[in-house]
């Protein structure tokens, strides 16, 4: 797992871009007129500047370096993060030839400065840098205790789970195998059930105002049902592969198997955002099944026996849960596949996880561990 995260950090190499200055064109040819068309406006030349760090944990100050122009108090200065104004977040010491950026308020993963000088003959000079910021804490850890176990469908290849008005629902993948399906906690057996197109690979699965969302894989296709009939109403276009799917009380979040969690708009389905998750030592990678609960979402990650919750504003990975010691697969022959599938009873607050064609679905009573 450590691996992949490894792979998505940033390399600690910053190159500023090289620009190019052009010149207005000449007379025209054919008059005698010595004026001359508009020229082209000049472009910035490099600015030397360069980070301290290539990543920082949130909270820490970055070191900026801009050792020929700092000290020059005659020009201005203008600093962009992400595009917009940063200057309240940046100290400057022209005697060092150096500033240093406030990171508190930044969100997890990769950031973008660029830092431009125009001198009194209006000259300018601009950088271009970047940064990923990730966790200053290790996540806390959850203590779990299995209050109940129920049966699972066996053919079920879990992809969404959710549970609401008593009934647990159920996305299922696998070509020519994907299903919906409303089912009974206690017995397991889908109450009542839709088959996909053959071609469709399910995903991830929410409830939003009284309407089923549900992902497609590599389709890039998304489902809408009626809540009571699960009748087929519309379908939309998302322009990434589909995994994990969950909602505030404003917006969807989307999960492509990467360390991104994507926003969408729930009426238009229009992307509006992302942010990553990270923890303390970097991107998280493989987030799979998502569920909103209390102001954070929880995702499996795909492969690993690992549950996390992250502030989905910031990014910032707050807990984790390990549980590779809940089902021992091994004796079940080489027919169940990974944990996945998260829902949680509203009264109780427990969870109920699963897997991919497990036979069973656990009732968790889970806590804080304490530090």
């Amino acid at each position: 797992m450590r691996d992949l995260i490894k792979y998505k950090r940033l390399n600690a190499v910053f190159v500023a871009a090289t620009l190019w200055v052009f010149t207005g064109g000449c007379a025209d040819s054919h008059e005698a007129s010595t004026e001359k068309s508009p020229s082209t406006p000049k472009q910035p030349s490099t600015l030397s500047a360069s980070l301290s760090e290539a990543e920082v944990q949130r909270g820490e100050l970055l070191e900026v370096s801009v050792p020929a122009l700092l000290s020059d108090t005659t020009g201005s200065w203008s600093w962009l993060l992400d595009g917009m104004p940063c200057e309240g977040k940046i100290s400057m010491d022209s005697k060092s030839a150096r500033a240093t950026l406030a990171t508190d308020s930044l969100a997890m993963g990769l950031h973008r400065m660029r830092i431009g000088h125009r001198d009194t003959l209006n000259n300018e000079r601009a950088a271009n840098l970047a940064f990923r910021v990730y966790a200053k804490s290790k996540p806390i850890s959850i203590s779990y205790e299995v209050i109940k176990v129920y049966p699972h469908e066996t053919d079920a290849y879990t992809q969404g789970l959710l549970f609401r008005d008593d009934v647990l629902w159920e996305s299922t993948g696998l070509k020519g195998k994907s299903s919906l399906r409303k089912v009974n906690l206690e017995t397991g057996v889908p109450i009542q059930s839709v088959s996909l197109n053959p071609e469709y690979f399910a995903e991830g699965l929410t409830i939003f105002e009284n309407q089923l969302i549900q992902l497609t894989w590599q389709n890039r296709l998304g489902l809408v049902y009626d809540l009571e009939t699960m009748e087929l109403l519309r379908t939309f276009r998302y322009g990434l592969e589909g995994w994990g799917l969950t909602h505030d009380s404003t917006r969807l979040y989307l999960s492509d198997g990467s360390s991104m969690i994507y926003t969408l708009d729930p009426q238009s389905f229009q992307m509006t955002g992302n942010v990553e998750v990270c923890d303390h030592q970097g991107a998280v990678n493989q987030l799979n099944e998502l569920e909103f609960r209390d102001g954070r979402i929880w995702a499996n990650i795909y492969g690993a026996d690992r549950i996390i919750a992250f502030n989905p504003l910031t990014g910032e990975v707050t807990h984790e849960l390990n549980l590779q010691n809940l089902f021992d697969r091994k004796q079940y022959g080489a027919y169940t596949d990974v944990l996945n599938g998260i829902a949680f009873l509203p009264e109780s607050g427990h969870m109920l996880v699963t897997g991919k064609l497990w036979p069973s679905l656990f009732e968790l009573k889970w806590s804080e561990e304490a530090q």
